[in-house]
């Protein structure tokens, strides 16, 4: 799954460099799809391993994010992302997401 967005203004501090929580949730994103489109389930994020900010995004920056499923398990599955920055932006994700825990019950998404 290949996410790709420009950095705009309210995505950064006033200094033009973008919040590190904004390429955060764009991670988060194209995890969740990549996810979703294998289990056709709703699926959260359990964990996160490990993010690094190598470089600052700026205002103006597009920001493409790549997400594959690494492992999957009978509950859980572990999904890889890597982050760029037109110009050099590089992150490496390991993330841990998971379908709601109680199926049995009905969800806000159920109907």
């Amino acid at each position: 799954m290949i996410i790709s967005r420009v950095m705009l203004p309210e995505d950064a501090n006033p200094a033009g460099i973008v919040h590190g929580g904004v390429i955060m949730k764009e991670i988060d994103n194209a995890a969740g799809v990549a996810a979703v489109r294998h289990t056709r389930k709703i699926c959260v994020t359990a964990s996160i391993d490990r993010m690094d900010f190598h470089k600052p995004a700026f205002i103006g920056n597009l920001l493409t994010v790549k997400a594959g499923i690494n492992m999957t398990g009978n509950t859980s599955m572990e999904i890889g992302a890597r982050g760029k920055r037109g110009m050099g932006l590089k992150l490496r994700v390991s993330m841990s997401r998971r379908p709601p825990l109680h199926e049995d019950k009905p969800s806000i998404w159920q109907k």
